[in-house]
C-alpha cells in the first residue's frame, strides 16, 4: 500500500494535481462526531457529515428498534435503492480527492443505514481510491461494516487496515487515530531530531470571560497582546504540531497563561496531553505570569469581575507533571527549575526565573553543576528560561525593568562556564538571537529569545538537531492567518504598534516626540534581521539626524540589530530567524592533555573520572578520560 501511495502522491506532483483526503461520517450519539473531530486535527482534509433526511429520528428508542428495522430492509434486498433511508444532498466533486475515509457507527453487525445509502449513491465515484473505513460500535466485531463497504464501493483500493474503535474507547481515540495513520501510511511519524520553541501563549480559558462588558473591554483597551485570540492561536499552534510540523519534542518558555488561573493551566495541559497521546512530548517552565497573586486573574461577567484561582508553585508543578515535573527530570529544590534528559545524550535544564527575573544563588549553583555533569559525562547541554539572559538591545531598560534576568553578567558568565551553548528564552515578545560571552570571553553563549504567540508576528521557532547532536539549525516561522478570517496579520500589527507608541509616550519629552518612530522601529526588531530591512535602515539614518543620546543609542542598537552596542569587546550582530549553532561540549575543544599518576597530580587523583562513552569511572585508567570538562590522556 505504501508503494501505490507513493506512486499516486508522484503522479500528482507531476501533473500538477493536489492529492486531497475526504472524511465521510454519519453520528448519531456523537461517538463518531467526537472521533472525526480528532482525526481532522492529525491529518488534513475536508469534512462531509452524511445526515437522514427526516429529522428528529428517534433511532435509539425501544432498544433500537427502528435503525434494526432500517438493516433488515436493507438486507432485504441490497441492489433496490428505494430500501434505503433517505439522505439530505450533499456537494462534492470526488475527483478533488484522492484519499477518502468513511466514519460510521455499527447499527446490528451492518454499517449504519445513512451511510449505506450515501455509499449506494457515490460509490461508484470512489473507483480507483484509497479508501479508509473507521467504525465506531459497543462491543460488536466490525466484519458486517468491512463488507457492507466493499459491497458499496466495490472498485475502491481499501487501506490494509481498519480502525475499530468501541464507544468505551472513544477517550482514547487520539493514540488509536495516530497509530492507524502511521501504519497506513496517511501521516508521517513524529521526528525526533525536531524541537519547536514557542513561548508567551498567555492562554485564557474560555470560561474566564463569562460575559462581554465593559470589564473585558476596558481589559483589553491597555494590551498589546491579543489575549482575545490566545486560544484561537494556541489551538492553532497545537494543530500545527499534531498535523504539520510533528516535532519530537516541544518547549514552551514561560507564560503558558494569561495570568496564572489555574483553568487556563487546565486547557493548556488538556492541549499538550493531545500532543503526547500522539508521541509529542512537551517540557515546559513557568513565567512570571503563571503563579503566585495577580490582580488579572479573575472572570469577567459584563461590568464587573471577581477573583480567580491562580496556581502555586506546588500546584504549577502537579498540574505539568507530564511537562517536565515528573518521572524522568531531577528537581532543584529551591525553585522550579528542573534537569532531563528527553533524548539520549541531550540533556535540557528549565531554568525557574522567577516572576521578577530572579535567579537564587543556591539555585544557580544547583544549575551550573548539571551542566556541568552532563558536559563531563560527554553530553550536549542546553537550556530553556522564560526571561532573556541578556538584554538584546542597549537601553531596552528604559521601558522594561526585568529585560533580562537580575544579575544578568553574573548569571551568563555562570551559565557559559558551565558548558551551556544554548538557551531559549521568551519574555520580551520578540525574536532575536544575541550571542555573549563568559567573562574571559572564551566561551559563547547564545539566548534565543523567541516571539509571543500572542504578539505580532506570533512567531515559535523550529529546531533541527544534528544526527550525532553536535549541533542544531533554527529556522522561525509566523501564524499570520487563523479560522476568524483574512485580516488577523494586520490587526496584531496594528495592536503592537499602538501599545509600545502609547508605552513611549507615557515617559513624556522627549519621547513623546519620537514616539512613532520608535514604535515603528520595534516592529521591525520584533520580526527580527532588522539590519537586512532596508525600510528599517533608512528609519535609522533619517532619525540619526534628530535622535541624541539615549534614543540614538537605543534605536541604533534596535534597527542595527546588535545587542551589546558600544561595547567593542563584546557587541554582537546575529542572525535572528535562520541560525545554525554548534554544540560544542565544554572544554572537549582544548588540547588533549598528558598526565601521570604521580604524588603531584593528587587533585586530579581525586576528581571524578568518566570515559569517552560517559561512563563513570572508579580510577583513571590507561587512555583519554575526561575529567572536570577536559580531555586527558592518563598514563599509569
Amino acid at each position: 500500500m505504501k508503494k501505490i501511495f507513493l506512486l499516486l502522491l508522484t503522479l500528482a506532483i507531476n501533473f500538477g494535481i493536489s492529492a486531497k483526503t475526504l472524511v465521510a461520517y454519519y453520528s448519531y450519539t456523537n461517538n463518531v462526531r467526537t472521533i472525526v473531530n480528532e482525526l481532522v486535527t492529525q491529518l488534513n482534509a475536508d469534512i462531509i457529515e452524511i445526515q437522514p433526511a427526516e429529522e428528529g429520528l428517534n433511532y435509539d428508542a425501544n432498544g433500537y428498534s427502528l435503525g434494526q428495522e432500517l438493516i433488515n430492509t436493507i438486507n432485504a434486498n441490497p441492489s433496490l435503492s428505494s430500501n434505503y433511508p433517505a439522505i439530505k444532498d450533499i456537494s462534492v466533486n470526488f475527483a478533488d480527492y484522492s484519499d477518502i475515509i468513511i466514519a460510521t457507527p455499527l447499527w446490528w453487525s451492518h454499517m449504519a443505514a445513512p451511510m449505506q445509502t450515501f455509499l449506494l449513491n457515490y460509490g461508484s465515484a470512489m473507483a480507483g481510491k484509497n479508501i479508509g473505513l473507521i467504525v465506531s460500535s459497543a462491543s460488536s466485531g466490525i466484519s458486517g461494516v468491512v463488507a457492507d463497504a466493499n459491497r458499496l464501493i466495490p472498485d475502491g483500493n481499501f487501506l490494509s487496515e481498519h480502525l475499530w474503535i468501541k464507544s468505551s474507547q472513544v477517550n482514547s481515540a487520539a493514540s488509536m487515530l495516530n497509530t492507524w495513520l502511521l501504519n497506513t501510511n496517511q501521516v508521517d511519524p513524529v521526528d525526533n531530531s525536531k524541537i519547536v520553541v514557542l513561548s508567551d501563549p498567555h492562554v485564557m480559558a474560555p470560561e474566564l470571560l463569562v460575559n462581554q462588558g465593559t470589564a473585558w473591554t476596558n481589559y483589553l483597551a491597555g494590551q498589546r497582546k491579543l489575549v482575545d485570540y490566545s486560544k484561537v492561536l494556541f489551538d492553532e499552534m497545537i494543530l500545527r504540531l499534531k498535523r504539520d510540523i510533528r516535532p519530537g519534542l516541544v518547549f514552551i518558555t514561560g507564560d503558558l497563561s494569561k495570568d496564572g488561573e489555574t483553568v487556563s493551566h487546565e486547557y493548556v495541559v488538556s492541549k499538550l496531553d493531545e500532543l503526547r497521546a500522539i508521541g509529542i512530548n512537551t517540557l515546559v517552565i513557568p513565567g512570571n505570569h503563571d503563579r503566585g497573586s495577580n490582580s488579572n486573574a479573575v472572570y469577567y461577567d459584563g461590568a464587573s469581575t471577581r477573583a480567580a484561582e491562580v496556581a502555586s508553585n506546588a500546584s504549577f508543578a502537579t498540574l505539568y507533571a507530564n511537562y517536565g515535573y515528573g518521572v524522568g527530570s531531577e528537581r532543584d529544590m529551591n525553585s522550579l527549575s528542573y534537569v532531563c534528559e528527553p533524548i539520549t545524550g541531550l540533556v535540557v535544564i528549565g531554568i525557574d526565573s522567577g516572576t521578577a527575573g530572579t535567579i537564587p544563588d543556591a539555585t544557580l549553583t544547583w544549575i551550573c553543576e548539571k551542566a556541568q555533569q552532563a558536559n563531563n559525562a560527554g553530553k550536549r547541554v542546553i537550556a530553556m528560561m522564560h526571561h532573556p539572559l541578556i538584554p538584546h538591545f542597549t537601553g531596552a531598560e528604559t521601558f522594561l525593568e526585568t529585560i533580562s534576568v537580575t544579575d544578568y553578567a553574573n548569571v551568563r558568565n555562570s551559565l557559559a562556564d558551565a558548558g551551556i551553548r544554548v538557551i531559549f528564552t521568551g519574555h520580551f515578545h520578540t525574536s532575536d538571537i544575541a550571542k555573549d560571552y563568559n567573562a574571559d570571553l572564551s566561551k559563547a553563549i547564545y539566548d534565543v529569545n523567541t516571539g509571543s504567540l500572542i504578539s505580532y508576528p506570533c512567531d515559535y521557532r523550529i529546531i533541527t538537531l544534528s544526527d550525532d547532536l553536535t549541533s542544531i539549525s533554527i529556522t522561525t516561522s509566523s501564524i499570520t492567518e487563523i479560522e476568524t478570517g483574512d485580516g488577523f496579520a494586520n490587526t496584531a500589527k496594528t495592536r503592537l504598534t499602538n501599545s509600545v507608541k502609547n508605552l513611549v509616550a507615557a515617559k513624556g519629552q522627549p519621547w513623546s516626540l519620537i514616539a512613532n518612530v520608535i514604535a515603528n522601529a520595534f516592529i521591525y526588531h520584533a520580526e527580527g534581521d532588522e539590519d537586512k530591512n532596508l525600510i528599517a535602515q533608512m528609519i535609522i539614518t533619517a532619525g540619526s539626524s534628530f535622535l541624541t543620546g539615549e534614543s540614538l543609542t537605543m534605536a541604533k542598537s534596535m534597527l542595527q540589530d546588535y545587542s551589546n552596542y558600544g561595547d567593542a569587546d563584546r557587541q554582537d550582530r546575529t542572525p535572528d530567524r535562520t541560525l545554525d549553532i554548534e554544540l560544542t561540549i565544554n572544554g572537549a575543544t582544548t588540547d588533549i592533555s598528558a598526565i601521570k599518576n604521580d604524588d603531584e597530580q593528587k587533585g586530579f587523583e581525586n576528581g571524578v573520572y568518566y570515559d569517552l562513552l560517559g561512563r563513570q569511572l572508579a580510577h583513571p585508567t590507561n587512555g583519554i578520560v575526561i575529567y572536570n570538562g577536559k580531555l586527558y590522556i592518563f598514563r599509569q
